[in-house]
C-alpha cells in the first residue's frame, strides 16, 4: 500500500506541477445513545456503578485525517450511505481546499458505498483504496478512541445532547493536531508533496 500511495502522489505531482499533493484518510463510525462503558476510578470497597440504557438511536461521524501533520476534519451526519458520503466529500473538499491549490489523494476502505463509479468527487480529489479487510492499515481508525473518549460512562437524553458533546470534542481534536498525529501518524501514510506555502 505504501508504494501504491507514493506512486499516486508522484503521478499527481507530475500532472499538477503547480499544486501541493496531500494524502488524506477517511472512515466512518456509529455513535449512539447506548453508553460505552470503560474502566473508571471508584471508592475502595464500594460497588462501581456503570450507566446503562437501551436507546437504539444513532448518528455517524465521518472523519478525514492527514497523518503527516495531524490535521483533521469531522462531520456528524444521520447515516452512512452513498448520498451522505458524497455530501461529506464535497464539504471536505471545500473546507480543505477552497481555492483549489491542492490535489488530495483520499484513501478509503472498500465499503460498498465507496465504489468509484458512484462517488461524486470534486476536481481536486482523487481516490485510492486500502486492501479489503485491513482496518489495521486505516489511520482514521485510530481517531475513534480519541473521539469516543468524551462519551464514555455517560447517559444522553437524546441525540441532540450527544451531538453537542461530539461537536465540542471534534473542535478540540481539530485544534490539537499534535494529539491527532500521535494517534494517526502511521509512517507509511505520511505522504505529502509541498510546493506552495498554503494553510
Amino acid at each position: 500500500m505504501e508504494k501504491k500511495l507514493e506512486i499516486a502522489i508522484r503521478i499527481l505531482g507530475a500532472l499538477h506541477p503547480d499544486k501541493d499533493i496531500e494524502a488524506w484518510f477517511q472512515d466512518e463510525a456509529r455513535l449512539g445513545l447506548q453508553p460505552t462503558v470503560r474502566r473508571q476510578w471508584w471508592l475502595k470497597g464500594k460497588r462501581c456503578i456503570a450507566p446503562s440504557d437501551k436507546k437504539y438511536q444513532w448518528l455517524y461521524a465521518y472523519a478525514f485525517v492527514h497523518p503527516t501533520d495531524g490535521r483533521s476534519s469531522w462531520f456528524l451526519l444521520p447515516t452512512v450511505n452513498l448520498a451522505w458520503m458524497n455530501k461529506a466529500i464535497q464539504l471536505f473538499g471545500q473546507e480543505m481546499d477552497p481555492h483549489r491549490k491542492r490535489m488530495i489523494v483520499l484513501v478509503l476502505d472498500q465499503a460498498g458505498f465507496h465504489s468509484l463509479p458512484s462517488l461524486d468527487l470534486p476536481e481536486n480529489i482523487t481516490v485510492r483504496f486500502l486492501p479489503s479487510h485491513t482496518p489495521e492499515l486505516q489511520p482514521a481508525e485510530s481517531a475513534w478512541p480519541l473521539l469516543k473518549e468524551a462519551t464514555h460512562n455517560r447517559l444522553w437524553k437524546n441525540l441532540d445532547e450527544l451531538e453537542g458533546k461530539l461537536i465540542e470534542r471534534c473542535n478540540y481534536l481539530m485544534d490539537h493536531p499534535d494529539l491527532m498525529k500521535g494517534a494517526t501518524g502511521f509512517s507509511w501514510a505520511c505522504c505529502t508533496l509541498k510546493r506552495n506555502s498554503i494553510s
